[in-house]
């Protein structure tokens, strides 16, 4: 199951006055445009936008990765995170040793890390990809993608995976880190169609439920291995779900790990 999810503002921004500023469709999902313009906000911007907190739990996860690909012998292994945004995931993952390329569909917000992580950005192999055409087949070991899929319709998530699948090298890993759907996402959809209720925001992209995404996955010969929740903090919880639907509040990712069936 799927249902549309709407954002009005992030890190602060404006989203419905940047996309009229920029004549871009709210109803049609952000845009490579957009993003665009959020991330040169947030780069140029001499107010840091980027809050303390926020890194704080996004270091939360970086920890959690870390010990990980220790336990699963990844951290000498070759790994790409598709969709890396400002790198901030990444950053303590580099700054420990583990060899992560990093992977982008636009140029503009990889310079946070550059900014404000200089040594790390010396050591990351960075690549400008829209669609990741330019990699080789077998070339990662693993492949993760923290929160960069939910906005892709099916369509173009099923050629992601099909992409992950051409590029992990035997038996490789691919990290699966997304938005959750929950009881009470799906309810409160169904009450605001059933009321003819506007959605307010801009289309920021789908939840999915972890039924949904393992499927998708399977379809493209991946095996699952492990799956996880996470709270709002990026800590690892244990929620009661049903059918890969988180049925409380305080689940606000999961993450799903396979590896490729070769």
């Amino acid at each position: 199951m799927k249902i549309p999810f709407y954002q009005e503002t992030w890190f602060g921004i404006d989203l419905n006055a940047l996309s009229k500023q920029e004549n871009l469709s709210i109803e049609s999902v952000a845009s490579e445009k957009l993003y665009h313009h959020i991330y040169k906000e947030l780069i140029t911007n001499d107010v840091n936008l980027v809050a303390d907190e926020w890194i704080k739990n996004k270091h939360c996860l970086s920890e959690w990765l870390s010990n990980f690909m220790h336990e699963k012998n990844l951290q000498q292994k070759l790994i790409l995170s598709v969709g890396c945004g400002l790198g901030v995931v990444e950053q303590p993952l580099v700054k420990k040793g583990i060899r992560v390329d990093l992977q982008e569909c636009q140029l503009l917000s990889i310079q946070y890390l550059q900014k404000n992580h200089p040594e790390e950005f010396q050591k990351i192999n960075f690549i400008h990809s829209l669609d990741l055409k330019e990699i080789g087949g077998y070339s990662y070991d693993a492949v993760m993608a923290i929160t960069s899929t939910y906005c892709l319709n099916d369509q173009a998530l099923s050629e992601f995976l099909h992409t992950v699948h051409r590029i992990l090298k035997k038996k490789g890993i691919f990290i699966w880190y997304e938005t959750v759907l929950s009881a009470t996402n799906i309810i409160h959809f169904l009450k605001n169609k059933l009321r003819g209720n506007k959605a307010e925001g801009v289309l920021w992209g789908w939840k999915r439920s972890q039924r949904t995404l393992m499927n998708q996955a399977l379809k493209h010969n991946f095996v699952l291995e492990e799956s996880y929740w996470f709270d709002k903090n990026n800590k690892a919880i244990s929620p009661r779900t049903i059918l890969g639907i988180s049925l409380g509040l305080d689940a606000a990712w999961q993450m799903m790990v396979f590896q490729k069936n070769d």
